[in-house]
């Protein structure tokens, strides 16, 4: 009997508008697989969301079932992987997750809701004897707000409590897991250098100059739309310094393993997942409810 191939999975995580398409698709271009029945490319995302539909909408029927959703700055409530309400949308992940190994045994997974869901996928994929690699995304938290002003009407406390929230979750839950960081800022500057790290610690090897692989990474990152222009205003100024605090420890060269940081994110995590000390009128509502966009009668677009 032939022997099964070796099962791998790279798990892209990152805020929304941060990244993760352009990452996942330059992933599948250093051959890695890539999963099927993508998102058809829009109008936001005129270059491809490089993320496959059913696992995304999976993974918003269980944060849905978990009384959440990716535009909700909270924390997920303590043992919700045991909640047995979870069991039905739980089992159809895993049947999923087991067609796209048996599909392709090495490929890139990206969808923004892992940064909350992480722990899931990752112990269903190990049920499916399946090694898990991640690779994080970082992007400018300002530049993440403006593009999700853009888009979805969101105010900017919103999104920065969701950048925070996705950055420091994300990075927790893959600690002790091989893993690498890119920020996607250097990844459209020198996609060379923001993937060195990265190519080292999860076994991706990057095309000589020249060769018909570089190109193509080269030219697709080249035709990467900036989402929104950087704003001149700091991080962070309604009155939290959570932000730029943030951005400033996974600027340092090694962050993911350097135990300061490490130590400087769980004091940031445990600050601003105290409801009670934030600054800003968190409440449970989506997309436009609230301000000028929500006045002006905003859909909730739950892509990515």
């Amino acid at each position: 009997m032939a022997e099964r191939a070796r099962r791998r999975a790279l798990l892209v995580l990152g805020m929304h508008r941060s990244g993760t398409s352009c990452v996942a698709r330059v992933v599948n271009l250093l051959g890695r697989g890539m999963a099927a029945h993508l998102r058809p490319p829009r109008d936001d995302n005129p270059t491809g969301f490089w993320e496959p539909r059913e696992l995304s909408e999976l993974n918003d029927r269980i944060l849905s079932v978990l009384g959440t959703a990716w535009h909700e700055p909270l924390p997920l409530p303590e043992g919700w992987m045991q909640r047995p309400e979870l069991e039905q949308p739980t089992r159809a992940l895993r049947r999923l997750l087991a067609v796209e190994l048996e599909r392709s045994p090495d490929v890139v997974l990206k969808d923004p809701r892992l940064c909350l869901l992480f722990p899931l996928w990752r112990e269903l994929l190990a049920e499916l004897d399946c090694e898990v690699q991640s690779l994080l995304v970082v992007r400018d938290a300002r530049a993440v707000a403006a593009s999700l002003s853009r888009r979805d009407g969101l105010p900017d406390w919103q999104s920065e409590l969701l950048w925070l929230q996705s950055v420091l979750s994300a990075e927790l839950a893959t600690r002790g897991e091989p893993r690498a960081l890119v920020h996607y800022e250097e990844l459209v500057r020198d996609w060379r250098s923001a993937l060195a790290d990265a190519s080292q610690r999860l076994a991706l090897p990057l095309p000589p100059d020249g060769t018909e692989t570089a190109r193509a990474i080269a030219s697709f990152v080249s035709r990467r739309l900036d989402h929104a222009p950087m704003p001149d205003a700091p991080p962070g100024k309604d009155g939290s310094a959570w932000i730029a605090e943030a951005m400033r420890a996974l600027a340092r060269p090694g962050a993911l393993e350097d135990a300061e940081t490490r130590g400087q994110l769980d004091r940031l995590r445990a600050s601003s997942w105290r409801r009670t000390s934030w600054p800003y009128p968190v409440a449970r509502h989506g997309p436009g409810a609230g301000g000028a966009a929500g006045a002006a009668g905003f859909r909730c677009d739950a892509r990515a």
